[in-house]
């Protein structure tokens, strides 16, 4: 048991990764939303068309009390080198 705890202690703090990918539509925000047990912390809208058009990166901050975003945009240039690579 202590070395489980000790274990447990050692993980506790480090970040897990986890990717969901999917088909358009196909209900990866739904299953998200789901798993933190809120009904919209990604847009869905349940009748299979797509609703996130984009990347999105979820992070779990235990000291946060509320929901916090960090949105961040590519400029032109950035989007046109992403397109060609």
């Amino acid at each position: 048991l202590l070395r489980l705890q000790r274990q447990h202690a050692q993980w506790r703090d480090q970040a897990g990764v986890c990717v969901v990918l999917g088909d358009t539509g196909s209900g990866k925000s739904t299953l998200i939303n789901a798993l933190v047990d809120e009904c919209a912390v990604l847009p869905s809208n349940c009748i299979g068309r797509a609703c996130t058009a984009t990347i999105i990166e979820l992070g779990h901050c235990p000291d946060e009390t509320a929901y916090s975003a960090e949105v961040e945009f590519l400029s032109r240039e950035e989007w046109e080198r992403e397109m060609e690579s």
